[in-house]
């Protein structure tokens, strides 16, 4: 190749090298803007069975700035009732609840933390009834999305509409009938089960979380292999991931 051609070839390699270099640009932040899903880092709880008007208190719960707090909380009936939690450095907030006559009562708070820290998380109560708190801390997460409650219902699963691929999902379910099955499945497979308990009088729960759940789209949340007919109450919840 003498040297005009050469001098002629070199417009067209700097082109395909341009090109090169802005499809490589692209891929690249393609990457790492990718959604991806929370990371659950901690999870604690209360007594869920015992009949008391004491304060319930879980373990201590560590967390990073920046890192979601979900709190659940169920109670055996609408007559006892779970105030707003509390913790060292921390302020929750409702996000929802349930309650109805002869049913039990369900919660959801949640809290963002502004810097690292560790602490117990206490909830005062009203009246000695079977009541509980569970602590989901998460990290890598932008909020809570959407959520769905349950009052009242034979239904053992919740349907909830996830608004962002990639999220998690926390469910509370108390079951006011207090059926006597505690061997459950979750629904959908691969949910891991927090918390499932019978107290004799009073409620059976069933606390639940599943991790990254790929696309946004309508899932069914709950349980199957579980006999008799209950009264359920609950609230499933979309923890977002970034």
């Amino acid at each position: 190749m003498n040297k005009n051609n050469i001098l002629g070839f070199l417009p067209i390699l700097l082109v395909v090298v341009l090109i090169s270099l802005v499809s490589l640009y692209f891929w690249n932040l393609n990457i790492s803007t990718a959604a991806s899903g929370p990371l659950l880092v901690d999870y604690q709880e209360s007594d869920w069975i015992t009949r008391t008007s004491a304060s319930e208190a879980t373990g201590v719960i560590i967390w990073q700035a920046g890192d979601l707090i979900v709190v659940v909380g169920g109670t055996e009936d609408a007559g006892y009732t779970i105030n707003t939690p509390t913790a060292t450095g921390l302020t929750f907030s409702l996000v929802t609840s349930t309650s109805g006559a002869s049913n039990a009562n369900t919660y959801l708070w949640r809290a963002t933390a502004e810097s690292n820290g560790s602490s117990v998380v206490m909830a005062t109560v009203s009246g000695g009834g079977a009541k509980g708190i569970g602590v989901f801390v998460y990290r890598g997460s932008s909020g809570l999305g959407n959520n769905n409650t349950l009052i009242g219902s034979t239904a053992k699963t919740i349907n909830l509409t996830r608004s962002q691929d990639n999220s998690a999902v926390v469910l509370v379910m108390v079951d006011w009938n207090a059926v006597n099955d505690v061997i459950v499945t979750s629904v959908p497979s691969g949910g891991t089960q927090r918390e499932v308990s019978y107290s004799s009088g009073a409620h059976t729960v069933f606390v639940l979380d599943w991790g990254d759940q790929g696309l946004a789209g309508t899932t069914s949340y709950g349980i199957t292999d579980h006999t008799g007919t209950v009264k359920m109450s609950g609230i499933v919840v979309e923890v977002k991931g970034q």
